[in-house]
């Protein structure tokens, strides 16, 4: 594992790449094992809300369902090892280079931004794109498989973030997403 804290002028944003190693395997368990739904507005992207409910984009709201096991033995490991306090997870599943994230940032009312969000990549590579919401100057940077993503308050507050289009990764992809909710 090497870490890299990806430049942003005004955001702490790290990557740990490979992070998780065995993820064939953990990829094909998501994909087979979670619950997964489809909404119109999420860009081709089939998700699972795992925890609470989630008003996500202050618009679309998503019923939380239990925390699968084997998911929550990952956010156990994450709060062990980060020290923090997870207590939901989100799943976007990347058919292919045409599903995405349009821009958006995790501000909605119930995510505690006193902690990280993280994010763990699982299958085709993707580039995720951080733009300043002052200046709209984007920055891009490439997620691999079993690398982690730990997105601090300031991203949230500073940027928006997207996982954009791709012809050049057409593969699919698991982003399997944790953070904190309020009143959890």
């Amino acid at each position: 594992m090497d870490d890299q804290k990806l430049e942003l002028p005004k955001a702490d944003v790290f990557v740990i790449h490979h992070y998780i190693q065995d993820t064939k395997q953990t990829f094909e368990y998501l994909k087979n094992h979670l619950s997964w739904a489809y909404s119109e507005g999420l860009s081709g992207r089939q998700y699972c809300n795992m925890g609470a409910d989630y008003l996500f984009d202050s618009e679309n709201f998503q019923d939380g369902q239990p925390i699968e096991p084997f998911v929550l033995k990952i956010m156990r490991a994450l709060n062990t090892n980060f020290s923090v306090a997870m207590n939901a997870a989100y799943a976007s599943f990347y058919e292919d280079g045409e599903s995405e994230l349009l821009f958006r940032n995790d501000k909605e009312q119930q995510v505690d931004l006193n902690q990280p969000i993280f994010i763990l990549s699982y299958g085709s590579p993707r580039y995720i794109t951080f733009k300043d919401i002052e200046t709209h100057e984007e920055y891009e940077f490439l997620l691999n498989d079993g690398d982690l993503c730990i997105m601090s308050e300031n991203s949230q507050v500073n940027y928006l973030h997207a996982v954009k289009k791709s012809t050049e990764y057409n593969e699919p992809r698991i982003a399997l997403s944790f953070r904190r909710f309020h009143n959890w």
